[in-house]
């Protein structure tokens, strides 16, 4: 997980100095909350690193680990610390906790393969320590086989373990009993729906067994550390950490061990009292969305509106804190209903000509350009179609931004159904053709991506639907991202995500300039670190040039998100334009700002080029102006070789002849290629290359550096945009 996304701060429980007790007093399984899962993968390999290092030598250190997606950040923090020399693994025994029945360790799928692949394989644990249940043993054999196992899994030194949605643990599902041991399980149909994700969400293609560890296995442990990330398991988090041991929470079972944790994200933890209901563990911070919380809390727990709400409701419910600081208690309930009712309007983008004092959404400006985010497809119909057509109907610009293709799912019938009409209507009888790529799929393999083209057109077409009947243009406001979440094998994974599929990303027209608009203010926003370092240092030269680099960087991206096969004229010359202006810009700001800085001696020196300027004699004279010109010509031909791009981009997109568009798609490649490579190589070499070479008495040495590197490329994309030189 790269980023992550949380509501602000809007008040809750002072944990500084609070005693652990309190803290965790309605948890009987002590939960850690972190920001998200690295940091608290983080604190859990700190966990397992200590213990392997203090572990004598000549005795193995015994380890239980799962598989699956939550241990995936854990994973990469060992081998990163393995390759860094902190940890070794020849001294470590590996048990894992469960495996397909039936699976070979050589399918994809398998815990085998997956763990070989997310840890063991980037560690130097030798093949004898590793144990993990083998999904390959004959069925009349298995049961003697788990009990084997189960003597193998027992007094682990340290268990370390993710949850699942429903508290399952393992394999451990509702109906488990504290005594179970190792053992094959039936999965059930949820639980293989949920496992159907690791086989292209064929569900038939999902095991319909496993061999799982059993919960008296696991705490037989000396020590066990769960895991769970994301709000889909927010109800399980609490369950286990808050409820009664149970057999229909698995997890909850683990109550029972005396060496005991729990690590979670905040939004795993949303569902805890801590974080719930703060004022019942201790004191908070009482700021007044908080406060709102409390009493819509309150509402629903004595099961009255806000007006009815009595001192003694607050009083019963550990809410006396919030009268002291804020009451008397009908005071409080005046000033929460009122600023609720002001937050229900029939205006959500704004009433025009209104006083919008007491609104929830300014009057100007009007009408508002409006961008709705939706995840699916469909979504935006689902969670707020009230709202869209409101935001329709009341005049204002309203766009849709579809994520994700949605093309999962479609059903293979729906596809049939779709081709079937098609078919019928007269316009092309591809029914055979598509029913022969469905008849293809195999078991647990990625989906052709043909069919999957075709599913996505379906859900494109189903969204652009929803956008006429709200009485917009599909053409011009609906845009089709095709962001590769959810996704899985063949159509596109997340991991091997290619700048190939970026070029489908976007397909927005309007909202260009927009994005546009923001790459430019973030360049003419970030301030400069005038000084930081010294006039004239190296290190503000540095930070400077990274400054910038970062902008060059950001605008080169726009460029390739831009690039994509266009369908009419009107789309072409508006990427076209404002993919010259971008370029323009960017280069407009950096090299001639840059060298108007460098050739005021009044203006703080903090360039590169102000060091090439600072030097004495010939460099100051004549060297410096010619580096300087020559960054401001390469880069000037980079922009004219990437717009050459477009226009071939643009050729591309408007050929109709089938026959010429495999070569036509391949050259605009190659070119879009040589464009980014030349951008990239010339702003490189130019703003980072100098950089070691800057420093007094090396000078001539980054000239040379800059003759020898630019001078060839600059030929080659004259002689290229003249002709002599064919791509």
């Amino acid at each position: 997980m790269s980023k992550h996304f949380t509501l602000p701060y809007e008040g809750g429980l002072i944990e500084k100095n609070l005693p652990k007790g309190i803290l965790h007093s309605y948890e009987k399984i002590w939960t850690e909350i972190y920001p998200e899962s690295r940091p608290a993968s983080n604190a859990i390999a700190d966990i397992i690193v200590d213990a392997i290092n203090a572990s004598p030598d000549g005795k193995l250190f015994r380890l239980g680990l799962t598989t699956g997606s939550t241990p995936t950040s854990l994973y990469n923090e060992l081998a990163r610390r393995h390759a860094a020399g902190k940890v070794s693994f020849r001294n470590v025994e590996i048990v894992t906790i469960d495996e397909y029945y039936p699976s070979s360790k050589d399918e994809r799928q398998s815990r085998n393969f997956r763990i070989h692949e997310a840890l063991l394989d980037k560690v130097d644990i030798l093949e004898e320590n590793v144990h993990i249940p083998d999904g390959t043993v004959p069925q009349e054999c298995v049961s003697d086989y788990c009990a084997q196992f189960d003597k193998i899994a027992r007094g682990l030194d340290l268990l370390v373990i993710g949850i699942g949605e429903q508290g399952q643990v393992g394999f451990n599902e509702a109906g488990t009993t504290v005594k179970s041991r190792t053992r094959t399980v039936r999965l059930s149909y949820k639980s293989r729906k949920r496992q159907a994700r690791a086989f292209n969400h064929d569900i038939s293609a999902t095991p319909q067994s496993a061999i799982t560890i059993g919960i008296d296995t696991m705490l037989s442990a000396s020590r066990i550390i769960l895991m769970a990330w994301g709000e889909d398991k927010a109800d399980a988090v609490k369950a286990i950490a808050e409820g009664v041991p149970s057999g229909d929470c698995p997890a909850s079972l683990l109550q029972l061990h005396d060496n005991i944790s729990f690590y979670v994200d905040d939004t795993a933890a949303s569902n805890l009292t801590r974080i719930v209901a703060p004022w019942l563990v201790g004191p908070c911070d009482w700021t007044p969305k908080f406060v709102r919380k409390a009493v819509v809390w309150l509402c629903q727990t004595v099961g009255k509106p806000i007006l009815k709400l009595t001192e003694k409701d607050y009083l019963d419910n550990s809410l006396s804190e919030l009268i002291e600081k804020f009451g008397p208690f009908d005071k409080i309930n005046i000033d929460v209903f009122n600023h609720l009712q002001l937050t229900i309007t029939g205006w959500p983008g704004g009433k025009p000509n209104a006083d919008d004092s007491t609104r929830p959404v300014s009057a100007k400006p009007f009408p508002k350009t409006v961008l709705i985010f939706s995840p699916h497809p469909d979504d935006d119909v689902i969670s707020m179609g009230g709202t869209f057509i409101r935001l329709a109907t009341q005049g204002h610009d309203v766009h849709v931004a579809y994520e994700t293709s949605g093309n999962v799912a479609v059903h293979d019938d729906v596809v049939l159904q779709h081709m079937d009409c098609a078919y019928q209507l007269g316009f092309a009888d591809k029914f055979d053709e598509v029913k022969a790529i469905i008849d293809s799929k195999r078991p647990g393999e990625p989906e052709p991506k043909a069919l999957m083209a075709i599913k996505g057109a379906i859900r494109r077409s189903e969204a652009r639907g929803a956008v006429r009947s709200f009485g917009l243009n599909a053409n011009t406001n609906a845009h089709f991202l095709n962001l590769p979440f959810y996704e899985t094998g063949g159509a596109t994974n997340i991991e091997g995500f290619r700048i190939k599929k970026l070029k489908r990303s976007v397909t927005i027209s309007r909202l260009l300039p927009v994005l546009s608009l923001a790459s430019m203010n973030s360049v003419s926003s970030v301030p400069l670190p005038v000084g930081s370092a010294g006039s004239g240092s190296f290190g503000s030269a540095l930070w400077n040039c990274i400054l910038y680099g970062a902008y060059h960087v950001a605008s080169i991206g726009l460029y390739v998100a831009h690039a994509q096969k266009f369908t009419k004229k009107s789309q072409c010359l508006s990427s076209m334009v404002l993919g010259f202006i971008i370029n323009a810009v960017v280069i407009s700001l950096v090299n001639f700002g840059l060298l108007a800085v460098a050739m005021n001696p009044d203006l703080p020196n903090y360039s590169v080029y102000t060091l090439l300027f600072a030097q004495r004699g010939i460099l100051s004279s004549v060297l410096a102006p010619l580096v300087s010109i020559l960054i401001i010509v390469g880069s000037v031909f980079s922009g004219v070789n990437m717009i050459t791009g477009f226009v071939n981009r643009v050729v591309t997109g408007l050929e109709k002849n089938e026959d010429k568009k495999t070569a036509s798609k391949k050259r605009g490649i190659r070119t879009k290629i040589t464009a980014l490579a030349c951008t990239l190589v010339t702003f490189s070499i130019s703003q980072f290359g100098l950089l070691p070479l800057v420093k007094k008495g090396y000078s001539y040495l980054g000239f040379a550096c800059i003759i020898v590197i630019v001078i060839p490329f600059l030929v080659r994309m004259v002689l290229e945009l003249a002709g002599v030189v064919k791509e």
